[in-house]
């Protein structure tokens, strides 16, 4: 319920200042969508997400989408929803390994180095 809450208050933000928040807003819902189960979804909110982030210059926060779908795409390792979902098109490295880059272009080198 909590959860469902803040992604409401994100959209409601997300449709007052798209450029700010509506990348913040597909993040939540794709971390949402995933926890339930909803891979496909959660797989195009993801990509939205990345998308908006890259196109509003937000590096770190195209550097953490890219990160979480990186991570969800493994841990989901081939769970699917429906037959059209195709992780191998997009595998969890390649999100990955973009993510480092980002990360090490913005200059969180402590980041880069966990990962």
């Amino acid at each position: 319920q909590v959860a469902k809450k803040n992604i409401s208050k994100m959209k409601r933000l997300a449709k007052q200042v798209p450029a700010n928040c509506l990348h913040k807003y597909l993040l939540l819902k794709a971390e949402f969508d995933i926890l339930k189960g909803r891979y496909a979804i959660g797989k195009k909110n993801y990509q939205k997400a990345i998308e908006f982030a890259k196109k509003e210059g937000f590096l770190h926060e195209h550097a953490l989408a890219c990160e979480r779908a990186g991570l969800a795409f493994y841990s989901c390792n081939g769970a699917k929803e429906d037959p059209s979902l195709d992780t191998a098109d997009l595998p969890g490295s390649k999100f990955l390994s973009e993510a480092c880059i980002l990360y090490k272009e913005w200059g969180a080198h402590a980041k880069v180095k966990q990962m």
